[in-house]
């Protein structure tokens, strides 16, 4: 009873504060608007005035509004963006569905919603059992805040009477039709497969031809049936007057023209799958209407059918090219990327201004090289002191001396992934706190470049190590997000490595700083657990095109779009995979990095808001690309 006046009363307050005691007269004009910044108009509605539903179903309306506002609607926000009913005041609807959040209050508005962008209102309305005419009366709110000013709507519905399934009697059938009619007669009443589509995120698109976009389509088998395997499909483009260009939705990555994907897993009765897939705009200006479905067995699955809107504003580029696709007879196995072993990288970890260095591994004992020539074992724990005078090289530990030698190396003696520490070497990161990061796996070397007399410390160690290293992420970020991120990372050493390294009078692949990637060794373990999660369960894979490990730069975001290769200044020759691709998320804010590749604030937010996996990220920002395995 304590509880029921303490939510009556929380309920009282909330009403008072917001001026929701209103009357029918009231109810379009005389809000109480708190906060003009909050602002919104009406784009569309996916199902158009009147909605005809059966008495007891449920239907999914879905409306879209623009921010014309100055500050961002956001799901996970405190004041998130929903609608409640408001006719007849702020009453109980009588079209609550299973996604509302109460009698009187629609589910979010989904996703981060930034001035001058659009945003979804996914309303599920379950009839009464009374059929007949009926209004619904809403009003945009902003939770606990205020109400925003052109956010009223309403939704005309026609409730109709519940159709009666018509029921046939397999024991009557039996009676007056042999066995093989009786089930084709059954089979006429109700399909066998049957799904239903729970989301799709890109219901209306507007781009430009050639352009990839991301999808979510998830389905539910809605039928009595296990669906042992099934083939995910797309229309064809309609042809247009005149065109002379190949037309189609397909990307890289798909099948054929028309099939996305096949799939031979089981889907029990009841169950769920998504569909993270990307496709294509066609290459010529017009709208198009696509339909993505399910096929088992041959033939289209009842109620699969998902249908995204398409606005091409213009003609793709003139050098342009439509995905094409070998006939089975002429396919070439796809190239096995799985190395032998995991690869080592060399990192440029400390250009040393002064003569010597202080080693010291409290893990393993490790072998000291003159050169490439083995001359002693430094034990574990005991400190080694290396010099430079005149060309040549000196370790001195106790009584082990190595003198006149061209370098020094010191490598792990039984395990490769054994951590060294740099004592006399201070790299403190003002954005990681107090933290010396001095600590790195692997193996050492102390020489100066060719013909130079640079000195540095290189840090020879495997591929994984080295991106445990990686300082560039946050570890609070999204779990999908930085999987991509990880994958991005491995993508981009791994290329220059397979490249010959970027530094080779230098003796290293990469440097330890932003020239190529923040790498902060063994410490960065520590503060990064999310993250070192994330390069474990991506292990090994790296992104590709045309069967080769491409470059895959990041950055911090754009002003909506990134840059391609050519645009970056980078090159004259382009390259396919860094193309521009929009940045919803980013729209509204400056450029903050090169632009080239993945935005990381796009990517998060995609990750977080739209529920994108690692590989439908990379594959959205790496246009064309496939994520593949290097090694175990």
């Amino acid at each position: 009873m304590k509880k029921l006046f303490s939510t009556l009363l929380f309920s009282f307050l909330f009403i008072i504060s917001f001026g929701l005691f209103i009357s029918p007269a009231e109810a379009k004009d005389d809000f109480n608007f708190r906060d003009y910044e909050y602002r919104a108009q009406f784009v569309s509605q996916s199902t158009p005035d009147p909605i005809e539903i059966e008495a007891g179903e449920t239907k999914s309306v879905t409306i879209t509004f623009k921010n014309t506002g100055t500050k961002t609607w956001s799901e996970s926000a405190i004041n998130f963006v929903s609608a409640y009913a408001v006719e007849m005041k702020y009453r109980d609807s009588d079209f609550v569905g299973p996604n509302w959040l109460s009698t009187n209050q629609t589910a979010k508005m989904k996703g981060y919603i930034p001035p001058g962008g659009t945003g979804e209102l996914t309303i599920e309305l379950t009839a009464p059992d009374t059929a007949g005419t009926y209004k619904e009366w809403f009003h945009l709110a902003v939770e606990n805040h205020t109400w925003l000013k052109g956010g009223y709507f309403f939704l005309k519905i026609n409730v109709v009477p519940a159709t009666k399934k018509e029921v046939i009697e397999v024991v009557e059938l039996e009676k007056e039709l042999p066995t093989d009619s009786a089930q084709k007669k059954i089979e006429e009443v109700k399909s066998l497969y049957q799904a239903k589509v729970f989301a799709n995120t890109k219901k209306e698109v507007s781009v430009s031809g050639g352009e990839v976009v991301s999808a979510v389509i998830v389905y539910r088998n809605m039928g009595e049936e296990t669906w042992d395997a099934h083939r995910f499909r797309s229309t064809m483009p309609t042809a247009l007057a005149g065109n002379s260009k190949k037309l189609s939705y397909a990307d890289k990555n798909w099948k054929n023209d028309t099939l996305v994907e096949e799939v031979v897993s089981p889907v029990d009765e009841g169950g769920f799958i998504r569909k993270e897939f990307t496709f294509r705009a066609p290459a010529k200006k017009g709208d198009y209407d696509i339909v993505f479905f399910l096929e088992i067995e041959g033939e289209r699955v009842e109620g699969s059918e998902a249908n995204v809107h398409l606005v091409v504003t213009k003609d793709a580029a003139e050098e342009y090219t439509t995905p094409s696709f070998k006939t089975s007879a002429s396919v070439i196995p796809p190239k096995t990327y799985t190395l032998k072993e995991e690869p080592k990288i060399r990192v440029g970890v400390w250009k040393i201004e002064e003569n010597s260095v202080i080693f010291q591994s409290t893990e393993d004992s490790y072998i000291i090289y003159s050169g490439d020539k083995k001359v002693d074992i430094l034990p574990k724990g005991k400190k080694a002191t290396l010099t430079y005078s005149n060309g040549v090289y000196a370790l001195v530990a106790g009584n082990i001396s190595v003198t006149k030698a061209p370098y020094i190396r010191l490598v792990p003696e039984h395990n490769d992934h054994a951590i060294f520490a740099l004592l006399n070497y201070e790299r403190k990161i003002r954005w990681k706190g107090p933290t010396n990061f001095n600590r790195y796996h692997g193996a050492m070397e102390f020489r100066s470049m060719k013909g130079g007399a640079a000195k540095y410390v290189i840090n020879e160690l495997f591929l994984e190590d080295y991106m445990k290293g990686m300082g560039e992420n946050s570890n609070g970020s999204n779990k999908e997000y930085l999987r991509s991120q990880a994958v991005a990372q491995r993508s981009y050493a791994y290329n220059i490595k397979a490249s010959g390294g970027r530094y080779p009078t230098r003796y290293f692949d990469v440097v330890a700083h932003t020239g190529d990637q923040l790498y902060l060794g063994a410490e960065n373990e520590k503060m990064m657990n999310n993250f070192i999660d994330a390069v474990n369960a991506t292990r090994g894979y790296v992104v590709t095109y045309n069967d080769e490990v491409v470059t895959t730069p990041y950055f911090g975001h754009s002003d909506g779009r990134t840059r391609s290769w050519v645009e970056a200044g980078w090159g004259r020759t382009g390259k396919p995979w860094l193309v521009s691709v929009k940045t919803e998320y980013d729209a509204g804010k400056s450029m903050y990095g090169h632009g080239v590749g993945m935005s990381q604030l796009d990517a998060a937010a995609r990750a977080e808001e739209e529920g994108l996996s690692w590989k439908a990220l990379l594959t959205y920002y790496y246009t064309g690309t496939e994520v593949e395995k290097l090694f175990k």
